[in-house]
């Protein structure tokens, strides 16, 4: 096969360049059981309907950030779009939310409802003469209604954005959730962080905390921001508040609204089968190239994939012959690719080059006992004792079959025939 500077003249048998498009091809089966909440590209924050795909933009830059999938989450908050909020003084927080201050030197009036490039919010103005420093704390839901368990993995995010006043006599704006017994009295607080919000759009100050929470008698989660105040001096502040969320799982995902009760946002499901897979795939040898990127830091979970060929609808790693690239487990640069033939591992190459949000390139070249795989430009070391696998008939687009979503943005996938040189598979990484 000819090259040109280590590009293949051979054209990819097929390609989905989910940035550029905007759209899935009509080869893949798209499925979600529910609606769920992207950008578009006017930076909107836009609902897209039971089976209709994401396809994400930044809200600050508004760049197109390709294909969005993730797995089910519940926002336990009933009520993040401000229903029954009315402004006034002091006016009336929305249903279930309820505002306190540490001392009547600080008020707290409810100063606009409204939306902001699709973000449901309220402004509500903290003023005052203090002397000595005080809190105003907004929770968004009762202490005792959000169920919670010792062990479990929570994630609390809300859209803030300062719209009048100062913050000259500001000393911190916290985003915190505080625990409770069965019998609502508090036992702790699992994160308390405070926030540099700013006078910047709505829909580019998302600032979320996650944790592990540790206690024997944790029966109830409640969450809230708190904004503390200077040991004295005039306060006058207007924050906006859009849209909090409380999920359970080790980062927040995208926003679900909710009106008076908790909403669960479905699963992602994208899949290639029968023809629509056969008619592109060469089972002899090939070559898949990925751009893509993670939208969460920290630790990958319960292996994320960003694609998997299999011969059997997957649950969890069901079927014996697969060709599959994932995030490790427990590792924040964890990368996976992975053949199975005959229930047989052939290769399991791990690699550590993978920023917790930046964008990367990954390349998978495979034929019998030759397999190469490499990112951003690093290959491994050729395999030459791999066994093809079987009966491949599907593949499955930012998840693993079952479960185990990518949790981020499948930018571009294309697939060539053959399985390219090292130095083609290289240079297609660059």
């Amino acid at each position: 096969m000819s090259i040109s500077q280590n590009f293949p003249i051979l054209a990819p048998t097929l390609t989905h360049d989910f940035v550029k498009t905007k759209r899935m091809d009509p080869r893949i089966t798209f499925t979600r059981s529910s609606s769920a909440t992207y950008f578009n590209s006017l930076g909107v924050l836009t609902t897209a309907a039971n089976n209709e795909p994401r396809f994400d933009h930044d809200p600050t830059t508004l760049s197109s950030r390709g294909f969005l999938p993730e797995q089910q989450r519940t926002n336990s908050i009933r009520n993040n779009t401000m229903v029954g909020a009315v402004a006034g003084t002091p006016g009336t927080p929305p249903t279930d939310w309820g505002i306190s201050t540490s001392n009547a030197e600080l008020g707290v009036n409810v100063a606009a409802v409204g939306v902001e490039s699709g973000i449901n919010y309220i402004d509500v103005t903290i003023s005052g003469n203090v002397t000595s420093s005080r809190d105003m704390d907004m929770r968004f839901e009762q202490v005792n209604i959000i169920a919670a368990a010792n062990a479990q993995s929570w994630s609390q995010s809300v859209y803030l954005r300062q719209v009048g006043g100062t913050q000259g006599n500001i000393s911190a704006i916290y985003v915190q959730s505080n625990l409770y017994t069965s019998g609502s009295a508090y036992i702790a607080t699992p994160w308390i962080t405070a926030k540099t919000v700013t006078t910047a759009a709505l829909a580019t100050q998302r600032f979320s905390e996650s944790g592990t929470l540790s206690g024997a008698t944790i029966a109830f989660i409640a969450p809230f921001i708190k904004v503390r105040t200077a040991a004295s001096g005039a306060v006058n502040l207007t924050l906006r508040i859009g849209m909090p969320q409380l999920e359970q799982g080790a980062f927040a995902t995208s926003v679900i609204p909710t009106t008076n009760a908790a909403v669960t946002r479905s699963q992602d499901f994208a899949d290639m089968t029968g023809t629509n897979f056969s008619s592109w795939f060469n089972p002899n040898e090939f070559t898949i190239v990925v751009q893509a990127r993670r939208n969460y830091s920290g630790n990958f979970l319960t292996y994320p994939n960003l694609y998997r060929i299999t011969d059997a609808i997957e649950f969890f790693g069901s079927s014996n012959n697969r060709v599959a690239m994932y995030g490790g487990e427990a590792s924040t640069q964890f990368t996976n690719f992975s053949v199975l033939s005959a229930n047989t591992s052939q290769t399991d190459y791990v690699f550590r080059t993978i920023s917790d949000t930046s964008m990367f390139k990954a390349v998978q070249g495979l034929r019998a006992n030759n397999s190469t795989f490499g990112v951003n430009g690093n290959l491994t070391t050729t395999d030459t004792s791999v066994v093809m696998p079987i009966g491949l008939n599907r593949m499955n687009i930012g998840y693993d079959g079952g479960g185990s979503p990518w949790h981020g943005y499948v930018e571009r996938i294309s697939y060539y025939p053959v399985s390219l040189t090292n130095a083609q598979l290289q240079a297609l990484t660059l």
